[in-house]
This record gives structure tokens, sequence and C-alpha cells, in this order.
């Protein structure tokens, strides 16, 4: 239930002959106000929390701000090292796969497409866009990626209507890549806020087991205890179906 006051209609944004009419799709905005397309690119490019990349459809990356160079390459990278480069070149044939698929569903739908990644231990979601055609090449495109780093497992990224979610088959995990199926599993369950008890339940095991995968992972990652573990599994947003995706 909405807790915003009701505001009447404005008589003269509905007037007959209106320079500009008030709405929530995307598209009409840009039809009204073409130029708002670029101001509101560059706010964004600009948001220190928020990932730009475009890209042509042959999979070629146009332009990229830092932000999305450390998200997608690590802390180091640097935006400047990556443009010009293709997404083949650049990442695991899955990945360039599952990119190649999400720009074809943009282009063959005309709807956007929001991907959730487990990617160096952070869980992202990219979010496809069709931009515009691109200049002097006939036939190509140019397709906007905005990555957004999102902890937890509430959903946190406002979608709207027009737009399509799908998960990553694949998973690069950083520090935790040293855990088994199973560990992974339990870290899981732990980010949730279960206990040892209630994980080994759900998983169908003793709690002894349990346990001593806990025990493990304090081990293989230098941690001292579960709230630490918790927390870990919280900036990947580690499910249990993430535990069986394809590691890169």
């Amino acid at each position: 239930m909405s807790h915003l006051t009701p505001v009447p209609p404005n008589p003269l944004s509905q007037a007959p002959g209106s320079a500009f009419m008030p709405t929530i799709n995307a598209s009409e905005l840009r039809r009204q106000l073409p130029d708002a397309v670029r101001a509101v690119f560059e706010a964004t490019a600009n948001n220190p929390f928020v990932g730009v990349l475009v890209m042509s459809d042959p999979g070629r990356i146009e332009y990229m701000n830092d932000q999305c160079a450390r998200m997608l390459a690590g802390d180091s990278a640097r935006a400047s090292d990556i443009v010009g480069r293709t997404v083949a070149s650049l990442f695991p044939r899955p990945c360039a796969l599952e990119c190649e698929e999400s720009v074809r569903h943009v282009l063959a739908t005309h709807r956007s497409v929001c991907r959730r990644k487990i990617w160096l231990g952070s869980q992202l979601f990219i979010i496809f866009s069709y931009l515009s055609s691109l200049p002097g090449e006939p036939g190509a495109n140019a397709i906007l990626c905005m990555t957004h780093r999102v902890r937890g497992y509430e959903p946190a990224i406002p979608l709207g209507p027009e737009t399509d979610q799908f998960e990553s088959g694949v998973v690069r995990l950083g520090r935790l890549d040293i855990l088994t199926k199973q560990e992974l599993r339990v870290m899981a369950l732990v980010g949730h806020g279960m206990s040892v008890r209630e994980a080994a339940k759900t998983l169908h095991r003793a709690e002894k087991t349990v346990e001593s995968h806990c025990i493990s992972i304090h081990r293989k990652l230098r941690i001292s205890d579960r709230v630490e573990m918790a927390s870990l599994a919280q900036e990947a947003g580690l499910t249990l179906e993430d535990a069986e995706r394809v590691r890169v």
C-alpha cells in the first residue's frame, strides 16, 4: 500500500496540445525530451556506485567508466585498458556467450535484460538496454550496460515492466572459489541467518557434518566466526543454486 499523498491531476499537463505529458515510461520520456537522455547518461556515468558500459552488438566495448572496470576486472583495473577490446577477448567463453545472448534478446524483443551474476565474490545485477544505432557502422547497434553491486538477498534494484530477468549460469567466486559445493551450500544458509541445526535439517545432514563444514570454511577463508562467514555470503548474495553454477 502506498503511503504517498494522492496528488490531483494537473489540468495544464493534460490540456490538448500540451508541450509535455508526464510519463513513467522511459521510451516515452526519450521521445518527448531527447536531450534528457544525454543528461541522464552523463549523471549515471559519473555515479561512483554504478558501472556503465556501452558496447556495439559485435561485442566491442565502446565506452566504460572506471567503476565498471573495477567491478568486472578487479580493483586495480582501469577503463582505459579495456575500452576498444571485445567481450570475447576479456572474459571466459561462457560469459561472452551469455553477454551475446542478452544483447540478442534486447534487439529481438526491444526489452531490457537484467542478469544476476556472482563475479569476483560480489553479487552484480547487469542491465542491458538498447541505446541507439552506431554512427558510421550500418547495421550495428549500441547497447548500454549498467552494473550494480548489491549486497544481501532482498531485491534492491527496482526493475520496470520493460525488463526481463535472468540468472547467470556461471560464477567467478573470488576468494570463495576455494570452497567445495557443500561448503558453499552451508555458507549460503548461514548467510540467510540459519543456525547449524537449521542448516543441517535443510541439507539433510548431521549437525556434526555441518559444523565440520563451518570449521573448514573458517580455515580456508581465514575467518574467525559465523558472523564473518555470513557477511561474505551476503556480499555474494550466495544461494544454494549458486553452488551448482559453472565456475569460470
